[in-house]
């Protein structure tokens, strides 16, 4: 929903009152954030979106000029918050080159679901880096899920990559993946629960694209699923500070989360 800035401050005041964070203190800009993308927040052009806008305060905002290409915006989908829907077959959102390449260490948290096969049925991106290479691997900085012949499951990736399984049954519960990009000592958590550790890779993040994977001279590996709220931090964060956010996803959207 596009709101005026009086609307979106009546929101704010609304969610405020009605879901209270555990820790009256916390707040995502307390952090050193990269991105903050969040479903109410949007523009709406011709009943899609064309804009995700970033509350980092970085003006990292994810586009889409083309309107056969947009994510819709669906109210009352997760914990009466709104999600965006991406339709698995070309939808997604994408940043300019952030004009900085942000290092390892960096923390993603993502609040999603996949809901079903994609174009690509072998492969899924919630996520990835901005870059032109035909393999993500040479460039990634991205999540997704892989339907391979022997491997099926949640995937992170910066060069290297970590993997747990998961069996392709759809639609998944929606769920809060941290992942956790730090060379050698990578994690992916979902809901709280560290489920693998190891080396990620190395690369930079310098952009990014939700929704999608990028190969060159085909846009491909398409999202099927909702996206609630992105958020990724410049560094890596305490448990306690891992927990504040699980607290806030939590009531926010009433996705139950066991503490790191």
């Amino acid at each position: 929903m596009n709101r005026d800035v009086w609307q979106k401050y009546a929101l704010e005041l609304s969610q405020l009152q009605t879901k209270p964070i555990i820790d009256g203190s916390f707040w995502p800009t307390n952090y050193p954030l990269i991105v903050w993308y969040r479903a109410d927040d949007v523009v709406i052009d011709s009943g899609a979106v064309s804009q995700w806008n970033d509350l980092s305060g970085n003006d990292y905002h994810a586009l889409q000029a083309t309107a056969a290409y947009r994510p819709t915006q669906v109210m009352d989908a997760l914990g009466g918050e709104p999600v965006l829907r991406f339709d698995g077959t070309d939808d997604f959102l994408q940043t300019a080159a952030f004009g900085v390449a942000y290092s390892h260490p960096n923390t993603f948290f993502v609040v999603y679901r996949i809901a079903g096969t994609g174009s690509t049925a072998d492969c899924q991106h919630v996520f990835d880096n901005l870059g032109t290479d035909w393999d993500g691997w040479t460039k990634a900085h991205c999540l997704y899920f892989w339907n391979g012949l022997t491997e099926k499951g949640m995937y992170m990736s910066s060069g290297g990559y970590l993997y747990y399984a998961q069996a392709p049954v759809w639609p998944f519960d929606y769920r809060i993946n941290t992942c956790v990009f730090n060379t050698t000592t990578s994690a992916l958590y979902g809901n709280g629960v560290l489920n693998v550790s190891g080396n990620s890779g190395t690369h930079t993040l310098t952009g990014l694209n939700i929704g999608r994977h990028y190969r060159s001279g085909a846009d491909t590996r398409f999202l099927n699923g909702d996206i609630a709220e992105i958020i990724a931090v410049d560094g890596t964060v305490t448990d306690a500070d891992h927990n504040l956010f699980l607290q806030y996803f939590t009531a926010r959207y009433g996705i139950a989360t066991t503490p790191v």
